[in-house]
Protein backbone atom coordinates (compact mmCIF):
# COMPACT_ATOMS: atom_id res chain seq x y z
CA UNK A 1 0.00 0.00 0.00
CA UNK A 2 0.83 3.40 -0.44
CA UNK A 3 2.07 6.18 2.25
CA UNK A 4 -1.03 8.61 2.93
CA UNK A 5 -0.70 12.21 4.10
CA UNK A 6 -1.77 13.34 7.31
CA UNK A 7 -2.38 17.35 8.06
CA UNK A 8 -2.49 19.01 11.16
CA UNK A 9 -4.63 21.80 11.77
CA UNK A 10 -1.63 24.21 12.13
CA UNK A 11 -0.39 23.68 8.81
CA UNK A 12 -3.63 24.35 6.75
CA UNK A 13 -3.43 28.07 5.67
CA UNK A 14 -5.02 30.33 7.99
CA UNK A 15 -5.99 33.30 4.91
CA UNK A 16 -6.86 33.37 1.44
CA UNK A 17 -7.46 29.99 -0.68
CA UNK A 18 -6.74 26.39 0.67
CA UNK A 19 -4.18 26.40 -2.67
CA UNK A 20 -1.73 28.69 -1.72
CA UNK A 21 1.74 28.52 -3.45
CA UNK A 22 2.86 25.27 -0.65
CA UNK A 23 -0.13 23.70 -0.24
CA UNK A 24 -0.45 23.67 -3.70
CA UNK A 25 2.57 22.28 -4.27
CA UNK A 26 2.02 19.77 -1.59
CA UNK A 27 -1.09 18.54 -3.19
CA UNK A 28 0.53 17.92 -6.96
CA UNK A 29 2.99 16.32 -5.95
CA UNK A 30 0.85 13.89 -3.60
CA UNK A 31 -1.40 13.34 -6.37
CA UNK A 32 1.59 12.80 -8.52
CA UNK A 33 2.45 10.09 -6.01
CA UNK A 34 -0.76 8.41 -6.11
CA UNK A 35 -0.55 9.65 -2.22
CA UNK A 36 -4.41 10.25 -0.21
CA UNK A 37 -3.80 13.53 1.54
CA UNK A 38 -6.19 13.47 5.21
CA UNK A 39 -7.49 15.47 7.77
CA UNK A 40 -9.40 14.93 10.65
CA UNK A 41 -12.78 15.57 11.40
CA UNK A 42 -11.26 17.21 14.22
CA UNK A 43 -8.67 19.60 12.32
CA UNK A 44 -12.03 20.33 9.64
CA UNK A 45 -13.88 21.81 12.54
CA UNK A 46 -10.84 23.63 13.95
CA UNK A 47 -10.09 24.86 10.75
CA UNK A 48 -13.51 26.16 9.93
CA UNK A 49 -13.65 27.60 13.57
CA UNK A 50 -10.35 29.35 13.31
CA UNK A 51 -11.41 30.91 9.96
CA UNK A 52 -14.82 31.91 11.21
CA UNK A 53 -13.02 33.68 13.83
CA UNK A 54 -10.75 35.80 12.00
CA UNK A 55 -13.82 37.00 9.52
CA UNK A 56 -15.54 37.73 11.90
CA UNK A 57 -12.54 40.09 13.83
CA UNK A 58 -11.89 41.60 10.12
CA UNK A 59 -15.68 41.88 9.82
CA UNK A 60 -15.95 44.40 13.36
CA UNK A 61 -13.07 46.04 12.31
CA UNK A 62 -14.77 47.12 8.49
CA UNK A 63 -17.86 47.88 10.76
CA UNK A 64 -15.97 50.19 13.17
CA UNK A 65 -13.96 51.53 10.51
CA UNK A 66 -17.01 52.38 8.34
CA UNK A 67 -18.93 53.90 11.58
CA UNK A 68 -16.42 56.02 12.22
CA UNK A 69 -15.83 57.20 8.26
CA UNK A 70 -19.48 57.88 7.85
CA UNK A 71 -19.44 60.73 11.00
CA UNK A 72 -16.95 62.67 8.84
CA UNK A 73 -18.18 62.11 4.90
CA UNK A 74 -21.39 60.79 2.97
CA UNK A 75 -20.81 56.93 2.61
CA UNK A 76 -22.32 54.84 0.14
CA UNK A 77 -23.51 51.64 1.99
CA UNK A 78 -20.70 48.50 1.94
CA UNK A 79 -21.62 45.26 1.15
CA UNK A 80 -20.60 42.85 4.87
CA UNK A 81 -19.89 39.30 3.97
CA UNK A 82 -22.18 37.07 6.05
CA UNK A 83 -20.27 35.24 8.80
CA UNK A 84 -22.00 31.54 7.94
CA UNK A 85 -21.33 31.76 4.20
CA UNK A 86 -18.01 32.44 4.54
CA UNK A 87 -17.49 29.76 6.95
CA UNK A 88 -19.40 27.27 4.71
CA UNK A 89 -17.50 28.17 1.48
CA UNK A 90 -14.15 27.34 3.72
CA UNK A 91 -15.68 23.68 4.71
CA UNK A 92 -16.33 23.45 1.19
CA UNK A 93 -12.83 24.02 0.33
CA UNK A 94 -11.50 21.82 2.90
CA UNK A 95 -13.43 18.73 2.03
CA UNK A 96 -12.68 19.47 -1.28
CA UNK A 97 -8.76 19.57 -1.27
CA UNK A 98 -8.72 16.62 1.33
CA UNK A 99 -10.30 13.70 2.48
CA UNK A 100 -11.79 13.70 5.95
CA UNK A 101 -11.68 11.27 8.51
CA UNK A 102 -14.39 10.66 10.61
CA UNK A 103 -14.22 10.87 14.51
CA UNK A 104 -15.62 7.64 16.00
CA UNK A 105 -16.82 7.47 19.58
CA UNK A 106 -14.02 5.09 20.61
CA UNK A 107 -11.40 7.38 19.53
CA UNK A 108 -13.33 10.22 21.15
CA UNK A 109 -13.45 8.47 24.70
CA UNK A 110 -9.57 7.31 24.74
CA UNK A 111 -8.44 10.98 23.36
CA UNK A 112 -10.23 12.00 26.85
CA UNK A 113 -8.69 9.01 28.81
CA UNK A 114 -5.27 10.32 27.15
CA UNK A 115 -6.02 13.58 28.72
CA UNK A 116 -7.14 12.75 31.67
CA UNK A 117 -3.77 10.23 32.20
CA UNK A 118 -1.54 13.43 30.72
CA UNK A 119 -0.33 10.93 28.09
CA UNK A 120 1.30 12.25 25.10
CA UNK A 121 -0.19 14.48 23.07
CA UNK A 122 -1.78 15.51 26.13
CA UNK A 123 0.45 17.30 28.69
CA UNK A 124 -1.11 19.06 32.11
CA UNK A 125 -4.41 17.99 31.87
CA UNK A 126 -4.72 19.59 28.21
CA UNK A 127 -4.86 18.09 24.71
CA UNK A 128 -7.77 16.12 24.33
CA UNK A 129 -7.97 17.56 20.75
CA UNK A 130 -4.49 16.70 20.01
CA UNK A 131 -4.89 13.41 21.13
CA UNK A 132 -7.79 12.72 19.03
CA UNK A 133 -6.27 14.16 15.85
CA UNK A 134 -3.10 11.59 16.27
CA UNK A 135 -5.79 8.57 17.14
CA UNK A 136 -7.50 9.25 13.88
CA UNK A 137 -3.35 9.26 12.10
CA UNK A 138 -2.84 5.90 13.99
CA UNK A 139 -6.10 4.55 13.13
CA UNK A 140 -5.74 5.50 9.20
CA UNK A 141 -2.29 3.64 9.33
CA UNK A 142 -3.62 0.73 10.50
CA UNK A 143 -6.75 0.53 7.84
CA UNK A 144 -4.24 0.92 5.10
CA UNK A 145 -1.56 -0.96 6.08
CA UNK A 146 0.80 1.59 4.62
CA UNK A 147 3.21 4.41 6.44
CA UNK A 148 1.53 8.18 7.49
CA UNK A 149 3.39 11.26 6.72
CA UNK A 150 1.87 13.27 10.10
CA UNK A 151 2.64 16.64 9.31
CA UNK A 152 2.04 19.25 12.40
CA UNK A 153 4.08 22.57 13.52
CA UNK A 154 2.84 21.83 17.02
CA UNK A 155 6.46 20.23 18.31
CA UNK A 156 6.19 20.97 22.00
CA UNK A 157 3.54 18.27 21.68
CA UNK A 158 4.10 16.03 18.96
CA UNK A 159 8.58 16.28 18.49
CA UNK A 160 11.41 14.13 20.40
CA UNK A 161 12.11 17.03 22.77
CA UNK A 162 16.27 15.85 22.29
CA UNK A 163 15.06 16.35 18.27
CA UNK A 164 12.45 18.34 16.86
CA UNK A 165 12.59 16.69 13.45
CA UNK A 166 11.42 13.15 14.92
CA UNK A 167 8.45 11.56 16.66
CA UNK A 168 8.52 11.85 20.33
CA UNK A 169 9.56 8.65 21.84
CA UNK A 170 5.94 8.10 23.87
CA UNK A 171 4.32 8.45 20.34
CA UNK A 172 6.27 6.07 18.92
CA UNK A 173 6.02 3.50 21.12
CA UNK A 174 1.94 4.15 19.97
CA UNK A 175 3.21 3.16 16.92
CA UNK A 176 4.91 -0.32 17.57
CA UNK A 177 1.95 -1.32 19.60
CA UNK A 178 -0.02 -1.07 16.74
CA UNK A 179 2.51 -2.43 14.11
CA UNK A 180 2.89 0.95 12.25
CA UNK A 181 4.78 3.93 10.85
CA UNK A 182 4.50 7.22 11.62
CA UNK A 183 6.79 9.63 9.71
CA UNK A 184 7.04 13.12 11.89
CA UNK A 185 7.34 15.92 9.58
CA UNK A 186 7.40 19.84 11.40
CA UNK A 187 6.11 21.23 8.52
CA UNK A 188 5.07 21.38 4.47
CA UNK A 189 8.21 21.96 3.29
CA UNK A 190 10.18 18.75 4.75
CA UNK A 191 7.22 16.79 3.91
CA UNK A 192 7.71 17.98 0.18
CA UNK A 193 11.20 17.46 0.88
CA UNK A 194 10.91 13.90 1.53
CA UNK A 195 8.51 13.56 -1.34
CA UNK A 196 10.68 15.19 -4.32
CA UNK A 197 13.74 17.27 -4.66
CA UNK A 198 13.56 20.87 -5.73
CA UNK A 199 14.46 21.44 -9.23
CA UNK A 200 15.90 24.54 -11.49
CA UNK A 201 14.14 23.50 -14.17
CA UNK A 202 11.89 26.30 -15.65
CA UNK A 203 9.26 25.74 -18.37
CA UNK A 204 10.09 27.93 -21.23
CA UNK A 205 7.69 30.31 -23.56
CA UNK A 206 8.68 28.28 -26.28
CA UNK A 207 7.80 24.52 -24.75
CA UNK A 208 4.45 26.37 -23.88
CA UNK A 209 3.79 27.64 -26.76
CA UNK A 210 4.86 23.84 -28.45
CA UNK A 211 1.55 22.49 -26.86
CA UNK A 212 -0.36 25.65 -27.16
CA UNK A 213 -3.71 23.83 -27.83
CA UNK A 214 -3.10 21.71 -24.52
CA UNK A 215 -2.79 24.84 -22.71
CA UNK A 216 -5.90 26.71 -23.89
CA UNK A 217 -7.78 23.54 -22.96
CA UNK A 218 -7.07 23.52 -19.99
CA UNK A 219 -7.37 27.37 -19.74
CA UNK A 220 -10.82 27.12 -21.61
CA UNK A 221 -11.91 24.71 -18.66
CA UNK A 222 -11.37 26.98 -16.04
CA UNK A 223 -14.68 28.63 -17.43
CA UNK A 224 -12.69 31.30 -19.09
CA UNK A 225 -14.33 32.05 -22.98
CA UNK A 226 -17.88 32.10 -20.68
CA UNK A 227 -15.98 35.05 -18.43
CA UNK A 228 -14.81 37.08 -21.33
CA UNK A 229 -18.11 36.79 -23.31
CA UNK A 230 -20.09 38.01 -20.14
CA UNK A 231 -17.64 40.75 -19.27
CA UNK A 232 -16.83 42.43 -23.03
CA UNK A 233 -19.47 40.78 -25.30
CA UNK A 234 -22.48 41.14 -23.54
CA UNK A 235 -22.64 37.62 -23.54
CA UNK A 236 -23.03 37.22 -27.56
CA UNK A 237 -20.35 35.10 -28.97
CA UNK A 238 -16.63 35.82 -30.45
CA UNK A 239 -13.76 34.11 -31.38
CA UNK A 240 -9.96 34.02 -30.56
CA UNK A 241 -6.42 33.05 -31.35
CA UNK A 242 -3.85 33.47 -28.24
CA UNK A 243 -0.13 33.32 -27.83
CA UNK A 244 2.00 33.44 -24.62
CA UNK A 245 4.21 36.08 -24.01
CA UNK A 246 5.62 35.37 -20.80
CA UNK A 247 6.15 32.00 -18.23
CA UNK A 248 7.87 32.76 -14.61
CA UNK A 249 8.69 29.84 -12.76
CA UNK A 250 7.02 29.89 -8.82
CA UNK A 251 8.48 26.13 -7.60
CA UNK A 252 9.29 23.31 -9.82
CA UNK A 253 10.14 19.67 -7.66
CA UNK A 254 11.63 16.54 -9.26
CA UNK A 255 9.81 13.29 -8.68
CA UNK A 256 11.22 10.29 -10.32
CA UNK A 257 11.34 12.06 -14.19
CA UNK A 258 8.77 14.06 -13.39
CA UNK A 259 9.18 17.92 -13.40
CA UNK A 260 6.30 19.50 -11.70
CA UNK A 261 6.24 22.89 -12.15
CA UNK A 262 4.05 26.01 -10.55
CA UNK A 263 4.54 29.36 -12.77
CA UNK A 264 2.73 32.27 -13.82
CA UNK A 265 1.77 32.49 -17.24
CA UNK A 266 0.97 35.49 -19.25
CA UNK A 267 -1.25 35.23 -22.83
CA UNK A 268 -2.46 37.85 -25.46
CA UNK A 269 -5.86 36.80 -26.36
CA UNK A 270 -7.02 38.77 -28.96
CA UNK A 271 -10.89 38.48 -29.36
CA UNK A 272 -13.18 39.29 -32.37
CA UNK A 273 -16.89 39.41 -32.27
CA UNK A 274 -19.04 36.47 -34.05
CA UNK A 275 -22.62 36.55 -36.12
CA UNK A 276 -24.13 40.02 -37.31
CA UNK A 277 -23.27 43.71 -37.00
CA UNK A 278 -20.27 45.66 -36.72
CA UNK A 279 -17.17 43.66 -35.61
CA UNK A 280 -15.91 44.36 -32.39
CA UNK A 281 -12.15 43.39 -31.41
CA UNK A 282 -10.74 43.46 -28.06
CA UNK A 283 -7.38 42.72 -27.17
CA UNK A 284 -6.91 41.09 -23.56
CA UNK A 285 -4.28 40.04 -21.22
CA UNK A 286 -4.91 36.82 -19.30
CA UNK A 287 -2.76 36.43 -16.40
CA UNK A 288 -3.38 32.60 -15.37
CA UNK A 289 -1.58 29.91 -12.66
CA UNK A 290 -0.83 26.70 -13.72
CA UNK A 291 1.15 23.59 -13.22
CA UNK A 292 3.16 22.30 -15.71
CA UNK A 293 4.67 18.75 -15.78
CA UNK A 294 7.24 18.12 -18.12
CA UNK A 295 10.18 15.19 -18.79
CA UNK A 296 13.24 15.68 -16.81
CA UNK A 297 15.45 13.27 -19.67
CA UNK A 298 13.11 14.08 -23.03
CA UNK A 299 12.48 18.05 -21.51
CA UNK A 300 8.50 17.93 -23.57
CA UNK A 301 5.42 18.91 -21.65
CA UNK A 302 3.45 16.13 -20.61
CA UNK A 303 0.76 18.03 -18.97
CA UNK A 304 -0.53 21.51 -18.17
CA UNK A 305 -3.56 21.90 -15.66
CA UNK A 306 -4.73 25.66 -15.17
CA UNK A 307 -5.34 26.48 -10.89
CA UNK A 308 -6.89 29.55 -11.04
CA UNK A 309 -7.44 32.37 -13.89
CA UNK A 310 -5.60 35.69 -12.10
CA UNK A 311 -6.69 38.54 -14.39
CA UNK A 312 -8.46 39.69 -17.16
CA UNK A 313 -7.49 43.03 -18.96
CA UNK A 314 -7.85 44.85 -21.62
CA UNK A 315 -4.40 45.95 -23.50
Amino acid sequence: MRALIFLDTNVLPRQGSIRNVLMSAVLKVASHNDLRVCISEVVLEESVNIRKSLVAEAIQKLQEAFNQASKLMELEPIYIPDLSEIASSWRDELEAAFEVIPLGGVQAVAALKREAARRRPARDGKGARDSAIWLSALEVAVANGAPVHFVSDNRADFADTANANLLHPDLLEDCKARGVEVIYHRNLDSLLDKLSSKSQNTPSIGSVSAVKNMFLEALFETGLPHRISEEFYGSAGFSLDAEVKDVKKIKSYQVDDAILSLVDIDVEVDTESTGDGDVKEIPLLVGCRAWVQSSHSAGAISSIDVEEVSSVTVR
